[in-house]
């Protein structure tokens, strides 16, 4: 019973990809190109993570992916220099790997996987379900924002101006059109002043579709 259960774990915690363009991390393959201890904190933290990747035709590939985070703490450290996919669990002495997961490859963290996952399509299935959480996140910001358009805040034609251009995308979306949503991903956020409605609606795509980047 007790090997039975051992198993039973290992399956759960280290499941192989299941569906097209899905990655894992493989847990032998982390390393650091840059970790100055003696520094201290803050400072910056770039490691590497290998993902066994299949694509959709059910093809492997090993990618090294790099990532680059800023870490302020112990804590901070041990939180953010996980490989993606990888849950932890807090212990008696830090923290410990929980489980290990896959992940859609065009959620992907490391510029190495996202290129990856451009190059492979975009699995339909997970496209409509991220879809429609994009919609519900949407309402949820466009409630705020209109708030704000109505409130006496120096930016609230900056954010009137936001709701219709996240209206429009949302009433897109409803359709499944990403022609708006995508042109939109194509600007860069930096050429906007922060007050404008540009930064608020791209601050917002921003976080919420990264998988249509």
């Amino acid at each position: 019973m007790l090997i039975l259960k051992l198993l039973m774990f290992v399956q759960l915690s280290f499941s192989s990809p299941q569906a097209a363009l899905n990655c894992q991390f493989d847990a032998q393959t982390k390393s650091y190109s840059l970790n100055e201890f003696s520094k201290g904190f803050p400072r910056k933290v770039i490691f590497n993570c290998g993902y066994n990747c299949t694509d959709l035709k059910g093809e492997f590939s090993f990618i090294l992916g790099q990532h680059q985070v800023n870490v302020t703490s112990l804590e901070s450290e041990a939180l953010h220099t996980v490989c993606q996919g990888v849950r932890l669990k807090k212990n008696d002495w830090g923290y410990e790997i929980d489980k290990i997961s896959h992940f859609y490859a065009h959620l992907a963290k490391s510029p190495e996987v996202k290129s990856w996952a451009v190059s492979k399509g975009r699995n339909l299935s997970d496209e409509n379900r991220l879809r429609k959480d994009l919609i519900l996140n949407l309402e949820e910001v466009i409630q705020g924002y209109q708030l704000a358009s109505e409130s006496n805040s120096p930016l609230r034609q900056s954010f009137k101006e936001s709701v219709e251009a996240l209206l429009a995308i949302q009433v897109e979306l409803k359709k499944i059109n990403f022609t708006l949503l995508d042109q939109w991903l194509e600007l860069k956020i930096e050429n906007f002043e922060r007050a404008s409605a540009g930064y608020l609606t791209l601050s917002v795509l921003a976080t919420h579709a990264k998988w249509r980047q």
